[in-house]
């Protein structure tokens, strides 16, 4: 007989019901019965609850070939399914095909084996009964943690779940339980991510590097962690997870609770679900303030010059990124309209045949090249990748290489504007809770009331201190645009020159043998990415005057 061993767990950092004990229960029952194991579906991070049988990653890509094996090997139940549903699906399909299901701590802990290999009526019996009992604990377990999560929540302590990257779980030194403090790896990690999207990098530049020097993703170092082994194949870091983690206010310290996003959790590892671990609205003390559970990443300043930074990334590098060109958004066509207007529509990556002198060579090669895509417009214009790129480049460096890559740095001043902000945002984040209905009992509407109250109170006295008007001053990074253009890639040097406000305009040219004509280029940099020289250039232009 051939046997499928089945390992599935919920979340890889319980050790109570370890994939290792799993497998070891499996090849015992295997060795004893005979059964030779051909093979072991191991699916980690994946709930039951919420994702059946056949759409978890491994389990369900053995259950599309039922010929290569005759039984399926569980260590319980429950790590085959948590509904009647998905064990009816699943006893059909071992029904139709013919298969052995084997739980080996069954029913007072003696093995339990559902031979489907015959009509049996008995044996959908039990396999119902026992689903439906599985069911029933799974939404027991649902409803204590739901609330075990809500008390430790509002005690300040940790609730158990995937642990945010930056933090690590340490016991409580003021009481019973857990809590969250800084991680001596994780952390540096975040705050260096923080301090080089602030300098200027792009989040796909940072992302690249952190690959580059294999720096260990969140869900790889919880593995890692759990197994004490580096996955193999190692996961990627993306940009989208790095952008969500900094515009988090979890980076503050912030206990965050999002009920709509935690019940997708279980199904992130598969990717049928957007679960962001860093989603979530702060929970709010009783002063009406976020409560904080961990110590912050970054203080108030670095946070709210993050977030000025993150405004300006907030359009989509997806297209940008697939294209693998430097100069999307960049480079704009300079051809005249049929109206004999300029066009001013951005140029993008293309490929195209190879020629000479305006006819095809027929050698099969394709060269990448910048093009118009407006059609019906009267012209045609490209430009050859590798030339436009190496001409911008030099144009740019030229332009801009010896100057230091300048970053806005705010000063509050002494009005407490930022306090009175926080203290306002406060009591709008409370309000909305309160229409969403989150207080709608007596004993809810004394809390909104008691709370409502000490933040009008602090608000008033915040508005009565002396005030002085904030500033913002630029301030050098240290590095200067060449030394950041060298360390980038492609991502990183089309985002340097879009904060430089760099532009390139091509203008329609004619095939000729005599090279490419640079005549019909243009470049430019916005005069806010020097104001020395602007400042210059308009004293120049008013003594001409």
């Amino acid at each position: 007989m051939r046997a499928l061993i089945a390992v599935r767990l919920s979340n890889v950092t319980d050790t109570t019901t370890s994939p290792a004990r799993q497998r070891r229960v499996g090849h015992l029952w295997c060795k004893t019965h005979g059964a030779e194991v051909v093979g072991e579906a191991t699916d980690l991070d994946v709930s039951a609850s919420r994702v059946d049988p056949f759409s978890r990653p491994e389990l369900g890509e053995w259950l599309t070939r039922p010929d290569d094996y005759d039984a399926i090997v569980f260590w319980r139940l429950d790590r085959a399914v948590r509904s009647m549903a998905d064990m009816a699906k699943l006893g059909e399909w071992a029904k139709n095909h013919g298969k052995l299901l084997v739980f080996v701590e069954g029913p007072g802990g003696s093995a339990l084996e559902l031979d489907m290999r015959a009509t049996s009526l008995v044996s959908e019996l039990i396999i119902m009964l026992l689903a439906f009992a599985a069911q029933m604990e799974a939404e027991a377990i649902r409803e204590r943690v739901k609330g075990s999560r809500a008390h430790l929540r509002h005690a300040g302590r940790w609730h158990g779940g995937r642990v945010p990257f930056g933090w690590a779980v340490v016991p409580n030194p003021d009481g019973p339980g857990y809590v969250l403090d800084e991680c001596p790896e994780a952390g540096p990690i975040v705050r260096e991510i923080v301090k080089r999207i602030i300098a200027g990098e792009s989040i796909y530049s940072v992302a690249n590097d952190l690959d580059r020097r294999e720096v260990l993703t969140p869900t790889d170092r919880e593995k890692l962690k759990a197994t004490g082994k580096t996955p193999q194949p190692r996961k990627t870091w993306d940009h989208q997870h790095i952008a969500a983690m900094l515009r988090s206010e979890g980076l503050r310290g912030y206990t965050l609770h999002d009920p709509e996003n935690t019940a997708n959790r279980d199904r992130y590892s598969k990717g049928d679900a957007k679960w962001q671990p860093w989603a979530g609205r702060p929970v709010l003390d009783r002063s009406g303030h976020p409560r904080r559970d961990r110590p912050a990443l970054v203080d108030d300043e670095t946070w709210d010059r993050l977030q000025e930074v993150m405004k300006t990334k907030k359009r989509s590098e997806t297209h940008m990124r697939a294209a693998g060109s430097l100069l999307i958004r960049v480079a704009y066509c300079a051809g005249i309209n049929k109206d004999g207007s300029v066009c001013g529509r951005p140029m993008y990556g293309s490929s195209k045949k190879e020629t000479r002198n305006g006819k095809d060579t027929n050698s099969g090669v394709r060269i990448r090249i910048y093009r118009c895509t407006q059609r019906g417009t009267g012209h045609a214009v490209s430009a050859k990748a590798d030339v436009l790129d190496k001409w911008v480049e030099e144009r740019f460096l030229e332009e801009l290489g010896n100057q230091a890559v300048m970053a806005y740095v705010s000063d509050p001043g002494q009005d407490h504007t930022a306090d009175v902000a926080r203290v306002r945002e406060s009591i709008h984040r409370l309000r909305r809770d309160r229409q969403a209905g989150l207080y709608d009992g007596e004993e809810d509407e004394a809390e909104f009331s008691e709370m409502m109250g000490a933040l009008l109170k602090e608000r008033r006295q915040l508005e009565a201190l002396p005030s002085r008007p904030p500033s913002t001053r630029r301030v050098a990074t240290g590095r200067t645009y060449a030394d950041i253009w060298t360390a980038a890639d492609t991502e990183g040097k089309r985002q340097l020159l879009l904060d430089a406000g760099a532009r390139v305009t091509v203008a329609s040219g004619k095939h000729s043998g005599a090279g490419f004509d640079y005549g019909r280029l243009s470049f430019a940099i916005a005069a806010q990415a020097d104001p020395a020289r602007a400042e210059l250039e308009a004293r120049a232009r008013e003594e001409a005057v």
